[in-house]
């Protein structure tokens, strides 16, 4: 049997493949097998980015108030009560210490917030590590209150620990649950983080 020749200049007989756009996303091919697209990336990084922001927001404001005027709560105290009790309170600097380190974790949250919501994993690392330094200034506030021993008795440096303690297990379920919820956008599969 002899084979036809092709016809010269007659391109060869192209194949198309059609199919149908299914709900989803998915395109559905004749043979069979889908096709499937992305599509917009998940908007959880931009409310989580934003909810980080006015977080941040209101740590500025409550740092520089509790850095200015709690400085004065410990003689505004001594005057109410008629006598000096600033050995029963935090000293001054616990308090002007403390408002500076929640005005600088204020403003790593407010950046940090603005890089998550812009879809950039970085802002994730400066918010955890916000995170951290807020937990152990917590620490350190509750080592510097004094327990004196006219009130607590023999049980003075028990309830220095126990308080301690606390600071340091609530801070942590807190950081901990905090820095779970920050992470809900890298859950999702289509998160669009870069």
């Amino acid at each position: 049997m002899q084979s036809i020749p092709p016809h010269q200049g007659v391109p060869p007989p192209q194949q198309i493949i059609g199919g149908q756009v299914a709900q989803g996303g998915i395109t559905q091919t004749p043979y069979g097998q889908p096709v499937v697209y992305a599509g917009q990336p998940s908007q959880a990084a931009k409310v989580i980015g934003i909810l980080l922001m006015i977080y941040g927001g209101f740590a500025v404001i409550s740092g520089i108030v509790t850095a200015a005027g709690m400085s004065y709560f410990n003689s505004y105290m001594s005057d109410m009560a008629g006598e000096d009790i600033s050995g029963y309170l935090p000293p001054t600097w616990i308090y002007i210490l403390q408002g500076l380190v929640a005005s600088i974790a204020g403003v790593a949250y407010l950046y940090s917030g603005w890089l998550i919501q812009s879809f950039k994993k970085k802002g994730f690392w400066i918010a955890w590590a916000a995170l951290g330094l807020t937990y152990i200034m917590n620490i350190v506030v509750a080592a510097a209150t004094p327990y004196p021993s006219d009130i607590y008795g023999d049980e003075a440096e028990f309830t220095r620990m126990m308080g301690i303690g606390a600071a340091a297990v609530g801070g942590l379920c807190g950081t901990a649950f905090c820095g779970v919820i920050l992470a809900i956008p890298l859950f999702i599969t289509n998160n669009g983080m870069e």
